[in-house]
């Protein structure tokens, strides 16, 4: 199934390929395309986008982020799983 995407510049939003949870990228961090569900409880900030499967079980079993913690590709365009690193 095709995840919808909606595009309100600068902002794209769609739902975590793996739990649904809503997303928001900005336009100008597609560069690299990869991206993980999680938002650090205290920053507000995007968790690391390469971080390895440890270390995001590490933070889900602290209970430090919202978010499924799984990796995901973005392109602009399509939104599609994928494994960590």
């Amino acid at each position: 199934m095709m995840t919808e995407i909606y595009y309100d510049r600068p902002f794209y939003h769609f739902a975590c390929p793996w739990c649904g949870t809503m997303v928001e990228v900005h336009e100008g961090e597609i560069n690299c395309q990869k991206f993980v569900c999680g938002i650090d409880k205290v920053s507000g900030m995007g968790v690391h986008p390469h971080m390895s499967e440890e270390t995001a079980l590490a933070i889900f079993r602290a209970n430090t982020a919202w978010g499924c913690l799984h990796p995901f590709f973005f392109d602009g365009k399509v939104v599609l799983k994928r494994t960590y690193g």
